[in-house]
């Protein structure tokens, strides 16, 4: 009896988990999945921020070692041109987004560096293996050209559609995709022998005669902005190199060509054409010039370029009450361009302009104002005959030197430049300041952050009882001051 009881005991079915109890595992197991997955993606997330944060803290170095380079090359005695334009006023980060003022400013000028140091990337040259004259072909160099830095014009991305430039001021691409130029025009003093003849098409004469590269109110001229050629040879009577273009530009009169909106010499920081992908449509035409473009283009991704330049001087080393070291006193460095106020506060209606989606227009928005060296500061505790000579200097620099629009009115259209010639050279900056935006590839780099749009230091809009304006911008600011040789 005892035997069939274990028998039946043994021949039952074993108990399963409930409907109840699945379900709970069921449960448990997904919120552990969710949990790591979470954990996974956070840990992603944050490692793919780090390695943008990194990637654009090297880019960063290459342009600043960049730009000290070119700064250093910059030939004494010639020209050197800081032109700052209106700042683009549109949804410029963000496709539909905010309004966030950036700068387009361009700094061009002479260079003279080492021997073979500038070479062009639009010379078809190649070396033909076997040819004993041929063998030791390649692009043409030279130690001296036309050095431009700044925005260029971007060139559609869909190659479906041809090559069509897309203007910065058309609205057209966010901030991210805003290509960087590094343009430079080499002055060749001989033309290399074995040359394509459409490509040296243009010698020193040439440039300056009417409508000319450097002869025209309209900028640069087809050859150099869309890319068949970046050089300039010598011609029969001028020789192509900076003490010849030093003299030529002497020849421009300041009050009738040099200080009015549009000089003759406007190409020297007019933007060039920059494609925006390597690869282009095979039915598109103009493809060799699409590919050359390429070689003046930089990097993309930086935009709201502002270039500043001081004479070293403090902005103000007596304050109010007339008297050194009594603390109300301003001994930071003063620097020329265009920017806002600080000390004009950003009233709630300007905010809501730039923090919400639409377009303004000029009326409202920041002011910027032209901030010039001629209305620089003087001592009053200098003697009058001290007095005396500041304001010379001051007049200077407004009768030979600056050209400003929105003098001493703050508005969004202000502009300003600077152009040092052979006769104002030892008037030339202390010291440039470089500042500028970049955005990493996939926008992973963006912050919820605080607003300063006055850049006083202090967030916006600075009202007891308002809280400070927040809104999402993209990117990583850097800055640079390079000495002036």
């Amino acid at each position: 009896m005892r035997r069939n009881s274990r028998q039946l005991n043994r021949s039952q079915p074993r108990r399963g988990l409930t409907l109840i109890e699945l379900l709970v595992t069921v449960g448990l197991v997904a919120i552990v999945i969710v949990s790591i997955s979470q954990i996974f993606r956070v840990t992603s997330d944050a490692a793919a921020v780090t390695e943008a944060n990194a990637s654009l803290i090297q880019k960063s170095r290459n342009i600043n070692e960049t730009l000290e380079r070119e700064v250093r090359n910059i030939a004494p005695d010639c020209i050197l041109v800081i032109n700052c334009p209106p700042p683009i006023r549109f949804d410029t980060e963000i496709a539909n987004g905010p309004s966030v003022p950036l700068q387009v400013d361009a700094i061009a000028f002479i260079a003279r560096g080492n021997a073979n140091e500038y070479e062009s990337t639009t010379d078809p040259t190649r070396p033909i293996v076997g040819s004993p004259t041929l063998e030791n072909l390649g692009p043409a160099t030279s130690s001296e050209a036309i050095v431009y830095m700044g925005p260029g014009d971007p060139m559609t991305k869909n190659p479906v559609i041809g090559i069509d430039p897309l203007r910065l001021e058309q609205n057209l691409i966010v901030a991210s995709d805003w290509p960087f130029v590094h343009r430079t025009i080499l002055l060749l003093p001989e033309l290399p022998e074995n040359r394509v003849a459409t490509w040296v098409t243009r010698d020193m004469q040439s440039l300056f005669v009417n409508g000319g590269l450097f002869n025209n109110q309209t900028g640069l001229t087809p050859q150099y902005e869309n890319g068949t050629t970046d050089v300039v040879y010598s011609s029969a009577t001028l020789r192509a190199n900076s003490r010849t273009f030093a003299q030529l530009l002497m020849n421009k009169d300041w009050d009738t060509d040099l200080a009015t909106d549009t000089p003759s010499i406007v190409s020297f920081w007019s933007r060039s054409l920059a494609p925006q992908t390597l690869t282009v449509n095979v039915a598109a035409t103009n493809l060799r010039n699409f590919y050359r473009r390429s070689g003046a283009t930089f990097t993309f991704g930086l935009a709201d370029f502002r270039v500043e330049w001081t004479d070293g001087r403090p902005v103000d080393p007596i304050g109010l009450d007339g008297m050194p070291n009594t603390g109300d006193e301003n001994l930071n460095t003063r620097w020329f361009g265009i920017g806002p106020d600080p000390k004009e506060p950003v009233t709630q209606a300007a905010l809501v302009e730039l923090t919400t989606v639409n377009d303004p227009g000029d009326a409202v928005g920041v002011p910027y104002y032209a901030w010039k060296r001629q209305n620089a500061y003087i001592n009053p505790n200098l003697s009058p005959a001290e007095q005396d000579a500041e304001q010379a200097i001051n007049d200077f620099y407004r009768d030979r030197i600056e050209w400003p629009r929105g003098n001493n009115a703050g508005t969004t259209r202000s502009m300003y430049r600077a152009i040092w010639r052979a006769d104002t050279w030892e008037y030339r900056p202390k010291a440039l300041r470089f500042t500028y935006r970049l955005y990493d590839e996939n926008n992973r780099i963006k912050n919820n952050t605080e607003v300063d749009f006055n850049r006083d230091g202090y967030p916006d809009p600075k009202i007891a009882g308002v809280p400070n304006w927040q809104m999402l911008r993209l990117g990583r600011e850097f800055s640079v001051v390079i000495p002036v040789p």
